[in-house]
């Protein structure tokens, strides 16, 4: 089954390959990191660490942004261990290397095919992978447990919309998804349902734990110049209240119904 998987997967990206050009023309950008997705890194830069490094994986913002303070603490508690960090998207590979100077280093995560995988395992030379949230590679993670590199899945989480979609999946492909699930030495879940939905999928019984939410623990960031500037514009022009709306998007429900509101209370104080 997994080389079914990686032969799909493969030939996906192949036909997709030309509208994603398009795509990255059209908007002017280029595709990031290409060398380090299909496993190939500077020999100069690979970790040099008989203890093995720890691995933290965070796709993309939300996932670096709440991988912060466990990676600061990683870093503290085993100083002599290397910490690396890898993104899946750009975005989160220009957060990852703002906010963490600490790493040794910072890189993409690979294609989920056995050469990429195969090189990356050989760069890192990870003793311990940290994968934020709940990114299922079946490749990667078939990597790591035979090469004996414990898997923790942390900060978990399972949408009603990704459960219903794996469990499509289990339906289709029979028992694949338990047996990918069964090389992940540990998820902590945000939630109880989280929790509940990863075991139903297969996970087993005793690698599943509730340890909440981490991005809870996110510091925010020092206020900068535009803060204090919009501080003492508020304050020299004596305008009230001061609405902050974060994640809202054209036509969005949520937005439409905060403009009304928005709306309502400035024209009830004019």
């Amino acid at each position: 089954m997994y080389f079914v998987y990686t032969i799909l997967t493969s030939t996906g990206a192949v036909l997709l390959l030309p509208y994603f050009a398009y795509q990255r023309w059209r908007r002017g950008r280029h595709f990031h990191g290409w060398r380090e997705r299909l496993g190939f890194f500077p020999a100069r830069n690979a970790p040099d660490d008989p203890l093995g490094s720890i691995w933290v994986h965070a796709v993309s913002v939300g996932e670096v942004l709440a991988a912060i303070p466990l990676a600061q603490e990683l870093k503290e508690r085993f100083p002599e261990r290397r910490l690396l960090v890898s993104t899946t998207t750009p975005t989160g590979q220009e957060l990852a290397r703002l906010r963490m100077p600490f790493a040794d280093a910072i890189f993409y995560f690979p294609l989920d095919w056995p050469g990429p995988v195969s090189r990356a395992f050989r760069f890192a030379k990870p003793s311990l992978v940290v994968v934020v949230e709940t990114e299922i590679w079946p490749n990667f993670l078939r990597h790591a447990r035979r090469h004996g590199v414990p898997v923790v899945f942390v900060n978990g989480r399972l949408s009603e919309r990704s459960f219903a979609r794996y469990l499509r999946f289990r339906d289709w492909i029979g028992g694949f998804v338990e047996r990918v699930l069964a090389d992940g030495d540990l998820y902590l879940m945000q939630s109880q349902e989280d929790a509940e939905r990863i075991r139903e999928l297969g996970a087993p019984q005793e690698t599943v734990e509730v340890t909440g939410n981490m991005k809870y623990d996110v510091s925010p960031p020092a206020p900068g110049p535009l803060v204090a500037w919009l501080e003492a514009q508020v304050r020299e022009q004596d305008r009230e209240p001061v609405v902050v709306a974060g994640s809202v998007a054209a036509g969005d429900s949520v937005a439409a119904e905060f403009a009304l509101v928005v709306t309502n209370g400035l024209a009830a104080r004019a």
